[in-house]
């Protein structure tokens, strides 16, 4: 398959923002046709194996997520990669990673990688705004408005991980107003939220090594996006009282692909944790994929690709 752009996202509400507002500046600003622009959602420690039905691209976009394995798997595809973020892990690497195909553009935790994409592209676009701060603020947990952040941002994250399509979404805030789609996120949040809710108090302790340190770590399953299921279990001090060093998420997703998303609640800098399994991430807050979680007196071990 031959395609003018590739937009690569981090599959999740801050990605799916981020590609919406750099689909909106090639189409308006570089007037850029949309059958030439494709959309592929990114996770840690993949194998990016969809890759191969691309043969040439003329420019890669990666946006709220950076992966030297992403990198290598295109590098032969395309000459031009540019990628976009606001994780620690990036930060940390801008000023040393040197690629002749690569530019990265990379801001602190203050804000989610949708607005500084919005801000650094120079969009103005009054509703790609509102839905862009409502992201951004979820992402970066901003709770100076609490009423802000449980009203708005939070049923927006779900309904733009529901969703889960960046055209459709683009088309969706294009043609209706903020508070139209706000009311719609507000009711399909309510059915959600209930179902969040039971499996937050659906815990269990369990310990994991990682480079002979051993964590005390509350696990979570469920096919419910993380940071949601982790909020609602630590907001009403459910896990609190347990004192794990970390919270771990396990999502199933396939039969060997599980996506892990790890919690400090300790001070521990759960970095560490997901680049040890291949991931990237925040200190706070970080995540892998993994092939498999074995469960043996109480010790967690993780197979991965």
């Amino acid at each position: 398959m031959k395609i003018e752009y590739l937009i690569c996202h981090h599959n999740d509400a801050d990605g799916l923002m981020s590609a919406i507002n750099m689909y909106y500046y090639l189409k308006n600003n570089k007037n850029i046709d949309s059958d030439k622009i494709k959309f592929e959602a990114v996770n840690y420690n993949s194998n990016y194996s969809y890759l191969k039905k691309y043969k040439k691209i003329n420019k890669v976009y990666i946006l709220d997520f950076f992966d030297k394995k992403l990198i290598s798997k295109l590098e032969n595809k395309t000459d031009s990669i540019e990628v976009y973020d606001h994780h620690l892990s990036t930060l940390e690497i801008m000023n040393k990673y040197r690629h002749p195909k690569v530019t990265i553009y990379c801001t602190d935790r203050t804000i989610g990688a949708c607005e500084f994409i919005y801000n650094i592209l120079k969009i103005n676009h009054d509703n790609l705004y509102k839905f862009t701060k409502a992201i951004s603020t979820w992402d970066v947990w901003n709770k100076s408005d609490i009423n802000y952040f449980f009203n708005s941002c939070w049923p927006l994250k779900i309904y733009f991980e529901t969703i889960n399509n960046p055209v459709s979404l683009y088309t969706l805030i294009t043609s209706l107003s903020y508070e139209e789609i706000l009311n719609q996120a507000k009711l399909m949040s309510t059915v959600e939220t209930t179902r969040i809710y039971k499996v937050s108090k659906n815990y269990f302790i369990s310990y994991l090594y990682v480079n002979k340190q051993k964590y005390k770590v509350a696990c979570l399953n469920s096919d419910i996006r993380s940071s949601l299921v982790y909020e609602l279990a630590t907001r009403d001090g459910i896990i609190n009282d347990l004192s794990p060093d970390i919270i771990m998420h396990f999502n199933h997703i396939k039969p060997d692909k599980i996506a892990v998303s790890i919690y400090s609640k300790s001070g521990v800098n759960v970095l560490k944790i997901a680049k040890h399994f291949g991931g990237g991430g925040h200190v706070a807050a970080a995540g892998f994929e993994a092939k498999n979680i074995i469960f043996s007196n109480n010790i967690i071990t993780i197979e991965t690709r």
